[in-house]
């Protein structure tokens, strides 16, 4: 019996041949289709169907089609406002769920049509319309929008003294995280995602999240002397870096020595640095599902350098969504947001 792994392997090994064939046989049977414009953050309908591809290989290697569900919906969503017909997520998903069918050998063909099959069912239900983060009626819910205002109308100078105002009013560093810079981060990506923001001002929102927190680590004391050792980052291919600051500075304001080496990091610097660097934790963000892959593989070079000796926390919404995803993948330790990593960490190595 074949492995999920050797079966993901072999699909994203083979994921531009199956797109390809995919988008041909898509044309054919669909052809009011061949003028099609999908939206520019899409090279082609074939590397469109190439990347789903890989998303599907990626859940396969964890052994959960429930990963499958967001992934989806983030499609939905996208294609929905942006004019591309609604048919199109659902088939384009039956007609590659066709060619794999077709091509793949028999101990592989059942298991990726139950991941195709979860595909297909949540193209027909996923929701396009996705409500607005900052809509309940939350303590801080006025100040986080005003935040978004004020940055979205190129007055960030304003947002920062906004963030100042509250420090100096009482409100936590960890308050702000929670009920001001994540809300606000999640809600302009809801609003990029509906068209109502240009991309542009999707980063403008990240800078100004980031200077924000640069404001917030100048408050957090530094680690007394000898204490607990974390090293953080995003893991290679996630280019995004305020998850892991913001889960840096909650370990911080615990009293943990965090060293942040912020988005991206390459699997093969895992030996380089641990050489003469003693840590006891590793903290890996995790963005897309795609990423899986290479935590799986970065886990992996961790243990054969360690072996058990240092503890692996991941985190990223994925780990929210499925039990023991962790697990599957190596780590000790999973949380969805920062509000979980002090428990967490305190769970695997003390305080």
């Amino acid at each position: 019996m074949l492995s999920h792994k050797f079966i993901a392997d072999a699909l994203a090994l083979s994921a531009r041949a199956f797109s390809s064939a995919a988008a041909t046989r898509f044309e054919e049977q669909y052809p009011e289709y061949k003028s099609l414009s999908l939206p520019g953050l899409f090279k082609s309908p074939r590397s469109d169907v190439e990347s789903r591809l890989l998303q599907i290989s990626a859940a396969i290697l964890v052994e959960e089609p429930d990963l499958i569900v967001n992934a989806v919906a983030w499609y939905r969503a996208v294609f929905f406002h942006r004019q591309v017909p609604d048919a199109y997520l659902r088939q384009s998903y039956e007609v590659l769920a066709q060619v794999l069918a077709s091509e793949l050998p028999d101990g592989a063909r059942v298991l990726v049509a139950k991941f195709m099959d979860r595909a297909i069912a949540c193209a027909k239900l996923a929701p396009a319309v996705m409500p607005s983060v900052l809509a309940e009626p939350e303590q801080y819910a006025n100040d986080a929008r005003h935040f978004l205002l004020s940055v979205l109308e190129d007055r960030i100078s304003d947002a920062i003294v906004q963030i100042r105002r509250l420090l100096d009013g009482g409100m936590a560093i960890a308050d702000i995280h929670d009920h001001i810079l994540v809300p606000v981060q999640r809600e302009v990506g809801r609003m990029w995602l509906a068209g109502e923001v240009p991309i542009g001002d999707e980063h403008q929102c990240s800078l100004a999240v980031g200077r924000v927190l640069d404001l917030l680590q100048d408050r957090i004391p530094s680690a007394k002397p000898g204490a607990l050792r974390v090293l953080a980052f995003s893991v290679g291919g996630n280019l995004h870096d305020l998850g892991i600051r913001v889960v840096s500075q909650r370990m911080q304001l615990a009293g943990y020595s965090v060293t942040n080496l912020g988005g991206n990091l390459p699997t093969s610097d895992m030996a380089f640095l641990f050489a003469d660097r003693p840590f006891e934790l590793l903290a890996v963000s995790v963005a897309r599902l795609t990423d899986l892959p290479e935590v799986m593989l970065l886990v992996e070079n961790v243990r054969h350098v360690h072996s058990k000796q240092i503890k692996i926390l991941l985190g990223g919404q994925m780990f929210g969504s499925v039990p023991n995803l962790h697990a599957r993948l190596g780590a000790d330790g999973g949380i969805a947001d920062a509000g979980g990593v002090v428990e967490a960490v305190q769970s695997l190595i003390g305080s």
